[in-house]
C-alpha cells in the first residue's frame, strides 16, 4: 500500500458546481480518488453561484472567486489599498497551492490555468474536454485545448503526439451491482415467489396503457408460441388499482402465462434487476435511461421501444411490434448472463476506472 508521501497529488480545477453531466462525472472521479490510498485530491471551483442555479460547492472544496471578497481585503481601498489587497490574495492563493502541492492539475474544460501563475514548481497539466461549456466561460481567459495529457469522454483516433485518456460519461451503480451476486438475487426472487432457477423477464410501470403492460404480456406469449421459450414474467406496479391488476391477471391467463406471471408492487429498487431480461414496451418513448443502464450493468438483456435516447446496449423494438420484441428476447436469453455481466459491469464508473487502471496510467504519464 502506498504511503502518504508517495501519493499522487491531484488538483482539480473546474468552472463551477453546476449540473452538467460532465460535472457529475467529475465528482464521481473525485469521490473515487478520495477512496484510494495512492492518491490525494483537492478541488477548486473558479466560481460558485448557488442563487444562480449552481449546486453548493462540494465538501472540502475551495472557490477561487471567494478571494475577491475575502474579508481581510474588504477595508482596503484606493490605489495603495488595492495593491495590498491583491498581494494578500496572491499570498492566500500561494498558501492554498502549498497546501495542495499538486503533481497533476486537471483543468476541466481547459479552464483555470491562471491559478497556477504564482506556483513556482512544475506541474503536469491534464486538460479535460467536455461537449458543453460551463456558464460564464467568457469571464475566463481562453481555455487550453491541449496539455501534457488530454482527457476526453470517448476513445478518439489522434495523431498530434499528445497522450490521451478517457473519462467516460458513466454513473456509479452501487444499487444495481449487488444484484450480480447470486445470494442477493436469490433473496429478492424468494421474496417475490419466483423460482431461483427460472429465467425471468421483468417490466414495470403504473399506467397499463402507456407503459404497455398488455404488450409485455403479448410479447411473452409470442416468445413461447413462436420460439418455445417460456420464462417467468414479473410486472412491477399497478398496486394502487385493483381493477387494472385484475384485468392484467386475466390477460396473462389468456396468454397462457397464468402459472408464470407475477404482479407485485415495486417496494425495492433492486426488484427491477432480479431478472435475466427487462422488457419495456412503452407506447410513449422516454423510459428513464438510468434504470436501463442499471439493468445493463448487471448483465440483463434490455428490450425497449425505440427512442433516440436509449443507452448503448439496449435492443430497440419498433413501437407495438411484439413479434420483434419476442425475437429480441429469444436471442438475448440464449446468451450467458454471467458473461454479459462481466462485459457490462464496466458501465459502472468505479468498475471502469479500476479495470482501466486510470489512476496508474495518469501517474505513469506524470512520471510518478
Amino acid at each position: 500500500m502506498a504511503t502518504v508521501s508517495e501519493r499522487l497529488s491531484i488538483l482539480v480545477v473546474t468552472a463551477r458546481p453546476d449540473q452538467r453531466r460532465s460535472t457529475e462525472v467529475l465528482r464521481l472521479l473525485v469521490e473515487y480518488l478520495e477512496r484510494r490510498p495512492d492518491a490525494r485530491v483537492t478541488v477548486w471551483f473558479l466560481r460558485s453561484d448557488p442563487d444562480g442555479g449552481d449546486d453548493p460547492p462540494w465538501p472540502g472544496s475551495r472557490v477561487v472567486d471567494d478571494l475577491r471578497t475575502w474579508w481581510p481585503t474588504r477595508p482596503l481601498v484606493g490605489g495603495t489599498g488595492r495593491r495590498i489587497a491583491d498581494a494578500l490574495r496572491g499570498a492566500r492563493l500561494r498558501w492554498w497551492l502549498r497546501e495542495a502541492r499538486p503533481d497533476v492539475v486537471l483543468l476541466d474544460d481547459g479552464l483555470g490555468d491562471r491559478v497556477l501563475d504564482p506556483w513556482p514548481r512544475p506541474v503536469f497539466r491534464a486538460v479535460r474536454t467536455n461537449p458543453d461549456p460551463p456558464r460564464g466561460v467568457e469571464m475566463e481567459p481562453p481555455p487550453l485545448t491541449t496539455g501534457d495529457v488530454v482527457i476526453g469522454s470517448r476513445p478518439v483516433e489522434h495523431d498530434d503526439g499528445t497522450p490521451h485518456l478517457v473519462l467516460p460519461v458513466l454513473r456509479r451503480r452501487s444499487l444495481a451491482l449487488p444484484m450480480a451476486r447470486p445470494g442477493e438475487r436469490t433473496r429478492v426472487r424468494a421474496a417475490l415467489g419466483i423460482p431461483e432457477e427460472a429465467q425471468l423477464v421483468v417490466g414495470w410501470g403504473e399506467d397499463a396503457w402507456i407503459d404497455g403492460t398488455d404488450l409485455f404480456l403479448r410479447t411473452l406469449w409470442a416468445l413461447g408460441e413462436r420460439h418455445g421459450v417460456e420464462p417467468h414474467a414479473l410486472w412491477l406496479g399497478l398496486s394502487s388499482d385493483r381493477h387494472e391488476a385484475d384485468r392484467i391477471r386475466t390477460e396473462a391467463a389468456r396468454c397462457g402465462l397464468a402459472d408464470r406471471f407475477h404482479l407485485h408492487p415495486l417496494t425495492e429498487e433492486v426488484q427491477r434487476y432480479a431478472g435475466d431480461a427487462v422488457l419495456l414496451p412503452t407506447r410513449v418513448p422516454g423510459e428513464d435511461a438510468e434504470l436501463i443502464l442499471n439493468a445493463l450493468c448487471v448483465g440483463q438483456v434490455v428490450v425497449a421501444t425505440a427512442d433516440d435516447h436509449l443507452p448503448d446496449g439496449t435492443v430497440p423494438m419498433p413501437p407495438l411490434d411484439v413479434e420483434a420484441a419476442g425475437e429480441a428476447l429469444c436471442d438475448g436469453l440464449a446468451g450467458d448472463r454471467v458473461e454479459r455481466f462481466e462485459r457490462s459491469r464496466l458501465l459502472d464508473i468505479d468498475e471502469w476506472l479500476d479495470h482501466d487502471g486510470w489512476v496508474e496510467r495518469l501517474a505513469r504519464l506524470a512520471g510518478r
